[in-house]
């Protein structure tokens, strides 16, 4: 199921210009997470965050990472969390 997701969203931030954003980037994001792949989890997650445009955007993605394991078995956690905080304090002025 989550290769479908990744499929999915991967298509829509793909697309010119980009569907269901900021939520397509931060899908692809959370998809990449659970698949290892930080670096590109950190990536997508920033092209989204840098396409939200109010507090609640990155808040919302916030939710749902705090939801995660913070036992270590997902690389790139504690960063991307740092990541979205930032620029949901940035939007929130």
């Amino acid at each position: 199921m989550l290769g479908k997701a990744e499929g999915f969203r991967e298509a829509q931030v793909e697309n010119e210009p980009p569907i269901d954003v900021p939520w397509s980037f931060f899908d692809l994001a959370e998809v990449n997470l659970y698949f290892g792949e930080a670096k590109k989890a950190l990536e997508v997650a920033g092209r989204g965050l840098e396409l939200s445009t109010v507090d609640w955007m990155p808040g919302t993605f916030l939710k749902s990472l705090e939801l995660l394991p913070e036992d270590g078995s997902l690389e790139g956690l504690a960063e991307l969390k740092a990541m979205v905080t930032a620029r949901q304090e940035e939007l929130a002025g």
